[in-house]
């Protein structure tokens, strides 16, 4: 009888592996490959019609290079034909329509409304780190924001108790707005201000975690000792903890969490 049942378990694996591969009309007829996987590769157009008319015989066209990651990232290269400049789109890429269609979606609405601000008195400070500082910006922004409408108003200025222990209001603003700000800022930071990495999704996560969470720590040192020993305004003291914990910040993102191999790629989006 258990012999029977691999057996049957053996054929159901078989016919679904030849059956997801007939969706496609190339490759093998039999692969244990998902279908993400068998899509993640480095490709070349060999064929491409606009509005029904073949295009591929382009330049534009021909030396486009597609990279499709395992982690649903995206690189599309683009290479001048006359200037024979290259120039890298990034966005993420993923399978729709029962798997047979491919989704390419690039960030380049956010990244056009960056550059809009990307005045020319700005031009001194490269444009990765002006969208680092736009990224950031926001995700301070919507930190105070939160903060400030929890220690005034959900709050009420009164310590919060759980159990045995009791957090002052400002502490347990600082943990609210943490838990808003940590999400966002890791997407703004990997898909915006540092698309050019090329660590792994996961470590990039996991990196990023351990930077916020030493972030973490040190604000809420912070903000004890200008409210609790300096006694500082609890508004104030936000404030500073802050600017010291961005210029931290600053330099793990770069140079730990989103750390790029050799010379960065040009990710601009014109």
């Amino acid at each position: 009888m258990k012999k029977i049942v691999q057996f049957v378990i053996a054929l159901l694996v078989i016919a679904s592996a030849i059956s997801s591969c007939r969706k496609y009309e190339e490759g093998p007829n039999v692969s244990l490959r998902t279908k993400a996987a068998r899509v993640t590769n480095n490709w070349r157009i060999e064929s491409a019609q606009l509005n029904g008319t073949e295009v591929s015989l382009d330049p534009l066209w021909a030396k486009q290079k597609h990279y499709m990651y395992r982690d649903g990232k995206y690189i599309i290269t683009i290479i001048n034909p006359i200037t024979l400049e290259a120039r890298n789109l990034q966005g993420n890429w993923t399978l729709y329509d029962h798997d047979t269609k491919i989704a390419l979606i690039l960030r380049k609405s956010i990244n056009q409304f960056i550059e809009f601000f990307y005045f020319d008195f700005f031009r001194f400070i490269p444009l990765q780190t002006f969208k680092y500082i736009a990224c950031g910006g926001t995700t301070v922004l919507v930190d105070y924001s939160v903060y400030h409408l929890s220690y005034y108003f959900l709050f009420s200025e009164n310590s919060i108790t759980f159990s045995k222990y009791t957090l002052s209001p400002h502490v347990a603003s600082s943990i609210l707005s943490f838990m808003v700000s940590f999400p966002l800022g890791f997407m703004l930071n990997k898909f915006i201000a540092f698309a050019h990495s090329e660590l792994r999704g996961r470590v990039q996560l996991f990196r990023y975690a351990l930077t916020v969470f030493s972030c973490f720590i040190f604000s809420i040192f912070f903000i004890k000792l200008f409210v609790d020993f300096f006694y500082f305004n609890p508004l104030v003291s936000k404030i500073l903890t802050i600017l010291i914990v961005a210029v931290y910040s600053y330099f793990t993102q770069q140079y730990f969490s989103f750390k790029v191999k050799g010379k960065n790629v040009n990710t601009e989006i014109e």
